[in-house]
Order: structure tokens, then sequence, then C-alpha cells
């Protein structure tokens, strides 16, 4: 039956073992010599002295363990608790790290260390490390309902390493902060919070509760930095929230400035001082959002001054071209999105020839999607235009033809076209007689 020994709560170290005396320790290899009691120590009397040096086990690591005859039941050790061990070397030449081992046996254990940064030369100084932060598992780890076996010492950069007087003390466990801080010997009584009416009036180095109003709010003291719109800052502001407003504040230099709403809990931004009208000088600080709806070229304003955008009565923006000998304004909506005005699929093509003539009056941007396929080594295309379908020409804006040599898609655009009539024309084909060419024709304002 596992040893579950009864602790105490109170957040001081308990003692895991006091490392005082040699027996029931042993050298953990050959590399470990002239284990002794001495007299350097953290508690009691002694503390326990070995070497390391280059023995046949070539061991990079030398210390002592213990095995234990009774099981020990550690599951009262809670993952943010750590494990203290101390540890004394006038130099730590050649040493990497401070070990802990815990487990079963010497084959089934994890190891907490300490690395050499934190170890002083010249006395004993604390190693420590949460439960659930081992460096290292070997074998199957622990087992804590089981606990059997523990080894102290040093870890080296190598084998060959050698090192004389090195000194253990104590191992104890100390709680995590999460559990009672009681100290023996020593009293402390303090509320966690009070209710009170008014803040508090606190005596410099006594302790202070949290204070709360008495309808349960936390009071955070801020009763030196708190101060009203429009008046002077204290040294210390806090400044939280917004006052309501019929007009815009005028707070003086360096006032604390509330943030202003109107009476209807609108946030005020203080465009007040960047509103303009169309046709009235432009104020130190512009603000021009949206435009104006006419349905006519509105008057002339004098340079520099505001303009507002011209728009039409749903919103689509104008642009005016003006004409100085006449004084005529022509005015179209422009930056709408285009319409897809005619969208046909064209008769397949398999030989030189044309595809049926298509009537694009109005439009001006064409797009023809194609898709080439069974090629054999080339074939080439063009758009054509025309206006009575006799005059015909290339609407390449070179007059070349477009040569493919792939089966794929494709597409062949052309912007601004002023034509009435587009089609497509298979000019021919190189190395055979097996091409199609499909083609869907697009066209936009």
């Amino acid at each position: 039956m596992a040893d579950k020994t009864t602790w105490d709560t109170r957040r001081i170290d308990k003692p895991f073992d006091p490392v005082d005396a040699t027996a029931g320790w042993t050298v953990l290899s050959n590399d470990t010599t002239g284990l002794a009691t001495n007299a350097r120590c953290v508690q009691g009397t002694n503390g326990l002295l070995f070497n390391k040096v280059d023995g046949t086990d070539n061991k990079t690591y030398a210390g002592i363990y213990k095995t234990l005859t009774k099981t020990r039941d550690m599951t009262w050790v809670s993952p943010l608790d750590e494990f203290v061990w101390y540890v004394y070397c006038a130099a730590y030449t050649n040493v990497t790290s401070a070990f802990l081992r815990i487990g079963t046996s010497g084959a089934h254990y994890v190891e907490y260390q300490m690395s050499v940064e934190d170890l002083q030369d010249g006395r004993f100084t604390c190693c420590h490390a949460p439960r659930y932060d081992f460096a290292s598992m070997t074998g199957n780890g622990v087992d804590w309902n089981d606990v059997t076996y523990y080894a102290i010492g040093l870890n080296f950069s190598a084998e060959t390493d050698a090192l004389a007087n090195i000194v253990v003390s104590e191992i104890s466990v100390r709680p995590s902060a999460g559990q009672d801080a009681d100290v023996p010997g020593t009293t402390v009584a303090a509320d966690i919070a009070k209710v009170s009416a008014s803040n508090p009036t606190l005596t410099a180095g006594t302790s202070s509760p949290l204070s709360i109003s008495t309808t349960g709010e936390l009071r955070a003291f801020l009763s030196s930095a708190e101060a009203v719109p429009d008046a002077a800052a204290p040294t210390r502001a806090v400044q939280v929230g917004a006052v309501s407003n019929a007009a815009a504040p005028t707070p003086d230099e360096n006032d604390l400035g509330a943030l202003s709403m109107t009476l209807a809990s609108e946030l005020r931004t203080r465009l007040d001082l960047a509103q303009g009208a169309t046709g009235a000088s432009v104020p130190a600080q512009a603000v021009q959002l949206g435009g104006y709806a006419h349905t006519a070229v509105p008057a002339a304003v004098t340079a520099g001054q505001l303009v507002a955008l011209l728009t039409d009565l749903y919103g689509r923006l104008k642009l005016a071209s003006h004409d100085d000998s006449s004084g005529s304004d022509a005015v179209s909506v422009v930056g709408a999105i285009p319409k897809a005005r005619l969208v046909t699929t064209l008769t397949q093509l398999t030989a030189a020839g044309s595809t049926e003539w298509v009537d694009i009056t109005g439009l001006s941007k064409v797009t023809f999607g194609i898709t080439i396929a069974s090629i054999n080594d080339s074939v080439t295309v063009r758009v054509e235009g025309s206006n009575d379908k006799s005059q015909v020409w290339n609407l390449n804006d070179d007059g070349v033809d477009t040569v493919y040599t792939a089966d794929d898609d494709y597409v062949l655009e052309k912007y601004g076209v002023s034509c009435k009539y587009v089609r497509l024309t298979m000019v021919g084909e190189s190395g055979g007689a097996d091409v199609t060419v499909d083609s869907l024709l697009t066209a936009l304002e």
C-alpha cells in the first residue's frame, strides 16, 4: 500500500527528502565517486557530497539516487506545484544543468532541470521546476501513485569531464500560489472588499481593502482625476464617456474636452468648422461629401470656391462638355456599369469562311469567346466589320489576323467599334482539315 503522508496545507516548502545522510543513497555510475556527508547544507546538519570523474561507464552526468522500500503516493502534488532541490559547487565548470529525477526505477523516470545559467558559483542554488514542466522522460516516466525512485545531480558537456566537491541538499515540494498562504507565526487579516458610502480615508503603510459603493460598484478612486468639461484639466486626468450639448462646446486651450453629443445622443464630430455651401468661400477646414442632383447644368461658381459633384436624379455622375465659343453645355451620364446588350452564339466554322453578320447598332464593345478544337498545325481567324455587309474590313487595329496553334478557349476583344455589323471569319487552316471553331459574341454599350 502506498505511503500517503498527511501534509498540512500551509504554503511552505514541504520536505520530500532531507538528503542529509548516505544511508539509502547510491552513486548513479562509476563516473560518480566519493559519496559522503558534508557540513555544507540548507537544512539540518549535513548535505551529501560527491565527485564527477572520467569513469568507465562513460556517463555525462554525476549524481546519486535512492530507491524506496515502500512506494510513495504523490498525487497530492498539483501540476503547478514546484519540486525544489539545492545544489552547491565552487565553480560549475563544464556543467550544463542541475537535475532531479523522479520515477519508479532507474529505467522509468522524468527529469527536471535547472540550466547552468541559473546556477551560482560558490553558494547554494535553489533549483525549482513545476511538476508539469519536466525536461525529459525515460521509459514510462513516472506513476504519481507509486513513486519509488529519485535521483539528484549535475549534467555535463562530455563524459570525460571531471568536477570535485559537488554538494546537494534537501528535496522538497513548494505549493503553487493558488494554495493557502498562511505561514506559521504570521497573522494577516484583511477584508477583500468593503462597502462604503464614500471614498475611505487611508493612512500610509496600512492595508487597504477594495472599496465598493452601496450600489455594488467597484470604486476606482478617481477622485483626484475627476473634472468636468470646459474646466481646467487636473494633473491626473481621466475622461470617460461623452456629454450632451445643445450646441457644440467651445473649450479653451488645454481644457479637458469631453466628447460632445447632441441632445438626441448623436456623436458630434465638429463638422461645423468644415461645413460650406456651393458658391461659398472654402472654410479653413473643408469636408466635401456626396454630390447634388440636377436636371440641368447648374450656374458656374467662382474659381477657388467649393463645387458639388453633379449627378442625375438617380445619383449617377454627370459630365458636362462646354463649348466656350457657343456657350452651350452638353451633359451626359457616365460611370454606370455597362450592360450586356447582346449575347449570341455564332455558327460553327469547320473550313475557311465566315459566321453570319450580327447587327451591333448602338454598341461599341464587342467580345468574341472562341473555342478551338481538333486543330492540326494552326488556324487563322479575324474579326470583321461592315456597315452594309459588302464593304468589309479587319477590326484589328494593325490589320493583322490572329493565329492559334493549340486547342483551347480564347478571347478576341475590340473597344470603340463604330461599324453596324460584325462577324468572325476563319481565314484558313494549316496541316489538316479537322479543326472546329465555335464562338460566342457579347456586345456592350
